[in-house]
């Protein structure tokens, strides 16, 4: 069980960029003990050491009250523009973004450049690409501005507290919570990458009638139905092994660096995996390729280790910070 002042500090770094949390945590935490020490010169000067400040467990909550609630406090070390969104809401604000848009690019990229190489009656990489991002700037705009909209509503209308108050209540010691290593970020990762897993592993039974372009292939899967049976149980299997880091992180609220290093090493593996079969053998449907005029793997390839080397930062990122936000546990005396 950490103090109040310990998970004081936690909570108002943890809404702080990384750069900032070291020095952040010890100002305040000197602040906090400073201001512990004036209410006890105070208490013995004016002989009322009898008063129920003597308790120290009582006048560490009164000092930390008298701070406010550490949103608030974060926000003003932050000194960041955040009125839509309040400090609050922010942190999940920003963490949503983080996973939310770099996704819908990678899947807009993929699903526009092929929709392109399908139709288009003569293909040309630079039009590959101009559709591409062309397309996919519009969906990363709409995806954002959901977002803001939908957490801003959230902020005025929902639940989300007001910085320092909850409700109409004076915020007080008994909201802050007990921290964990990662906190409910760490489960909410877990559950966003076992989603993304299990629309990966729907993908070689996905129909082309999904986005319009079925009368090519007659409505069949867009990979290649004589593709071998080892392959896709191969896939499968290795999204089974990936499914194992973000299982453990959606259960047990923590990361650990066993898992990390897991996620980073099948991550690499379904890389490699993808980029062999994609080398090797035709795996887009035959009626598919033959409607386009570049290999799929000129531009999938690239697409997947990108996806993979953004996923590798996120994940070291990730631990770092679940690290650096953990206060040390404090020893019996």
């Amino acid at each position: 069980m950490r103090t109040l002042t310990e998970r004081y500090v936690h909570t108002v770094v943890r809404r702080l960029p990384e750069g900032m949390r070291d020095d952040v945590a010890a100002d305040v935490t000197a602040m906090i003990a400073d201001m512990l020490e004036a209410r006890t010169d105070t208490n013995t000067d004016a002989d009322t050491h009898t008063g129920t400040d003597a308790d120290p467990a009582v006048a560490e909550a009164a000092v930390l009250e008298e701070l406010g609630s550490p949103e608030s406090l974060a926000q003003e070390y932050a000194r960041g523009p955040q009125h839509l969104i309040g400090p609050a809401v922010f942190p999940a604000y920003r963490w949503a973004l983080t996973w939310v848009l770099p996704v819908v690019v990678a899947v807009a990229l993929a699903v526009n450049g092929l929709v392109y190489a399908l139709t288009a009656p003569e293909v040309h990489i630079g039009g590959l690409i101009g559709t591409s991002v062309g397309k996919a700037v519009p969906a990363l705009l709409v995806a954002f501005a959901t977002l803001t909209v939908l957490f801003a509503v959230y902020e005025r209308v929902g639940t989300a507290p007001a910085p320092g108050l909850r409700g109409h209540r004076r915020w007080t010691v008994d909201q802050l919570a007990e921290p964990t290593p990662s906190g409910s970020t760490v489960r909410a990762d877990g559950v966003v990458s076992l989603v993304m897993l299990v629309l990966l592993a729907l993908v070689p039974v996905v129909p082309t009638t999904l986005v319009y372009v079925g009368h090519l292939n007659g409505g069949e899967t867009f990979v290649n139905p004589q593709l071998g049976a080892g392959w896709l149980f191969g896939y499968w299997l290795i999204l089974l092994l990936m499914a194992a880091g973000p299982l453990i992180h959606a259960v047990r609220g923590r990361t650990t660096r066993a898992t990390r290093v897991w996620d980073i090493v099948t991550d690499l593996v379904m890389a490699s995996f993808l980029t062999l079969a994609l080398l090797s053998q035709p795996v887009l449907h035959p009626d598919l390729a033959a409607a386009s005029g570049i290999d799929i793997a000129v531009w999938l390839i690239p697409v997947i280790w990108a996806v993979t080397l953004w996923d590798q930062i996120a994940t070291v990122r990730a631990h770092r910070s679940s690290l650096r936000t953990m206060p040390a546990p404090t020893t019996a005396q």
